[in-house]
């Protein structure tokens, strides 16, 4: 059986699921915001913090692009050897 640690990189994987983590981040802060008045201190920062872990998130998404592109995206796409 592959797993996908024997078919994606450490980088692939580790930049995988720290998008998603972030991404999460990212929709909490904004649904968040909703919970507190206009104008007050917190919701301000909750904005900032949107905006600033959606940029965390383009960089990340640009850092995976540049990955595939470099052409070390895949370990390897040999089967393993042996069995049928």
């Amino acid at each position: 059986m592959v797993t996908a640690s024997d078919r994606y990189g450490r980088f692939s994987i580790v930049i995988h699921w720290s998008t998603l983590a972030i991404l999460v981040a990212v929709y909490a802060c904004i649904e968040l915001r909703e919970m507190y008045p206009r104008g007050s201190e917190i919701r301000e920062a909750l904005k900032t913090w949107h905006y600033m872990l959606g940029l965390t998130v383009f960089f990340l998404v640009g850092c995976e692009s540049r990955h595939v592109c470099s052409g070390r995206f895949h370990q390897s796409f040999q089967k393993p050897q042996g069995g049928s």
